[in-house]
This record gives C-alpha cells, sequence and structure tokens, in this order.
C-alpha cells in the first residue's frame, strides 16, 4: 500500500470511529473500501462533500468523482 493510501485509510479510519458516515457517490463504505477503491482509480479526481449536522458536527463524507 502506497504512503498516501495508509494516510488517506488512517483519515477515514479515525473518522468512522467518531461515527461519521462515508460514502462514494452516495452509497456508504467502509474506510477499506473507500481507500481501496480510490487508489485503484488513482487517476480520477474526486471531491470531497463535508456533511455538517445543524450543530455544525461533521456527520458525512462523501466522495464524488469529478471530470
Amino acid at each position: 500500500m502506497k504512503e498516501i493510501d495508509k494516510k488517506l485509510l488512517e483519515e477515514l479510519d479515525t473518522l468512522h470511529r467518531k461515527g461519521v458516515r462515508i460514502t462514494l457517490e452516495g452509497h456508504e463504505y467502509s474506510p477499506v473500501g473507500i481507500t481501496k477503491e480510490i487508489s485503484v482509480h488513482e487517476e480520477s479526481n474526486y471531491m470531497r462533500d463535508y456533511i455538517l449536522d445543524d450543530k455544525g458536527k461533521l456527520i458525512e463524507l462523501g466522495f464524488y468523482y469529478i471530470e
């Protein structure tokens, strides 16, 4: 696993343990699943979408493919 993938996995795992939902194109994935999908398509660009509740707490991190 590349260093950049390890850092992404660590970041997502930390968020997941805090109860943050992690999605790719609207479908929920595990931190490992997201990391694998993004690393397989490493030439693709993904935009992050941070979704907060009404108190400003992060509740979901979405990844969306952009061209």
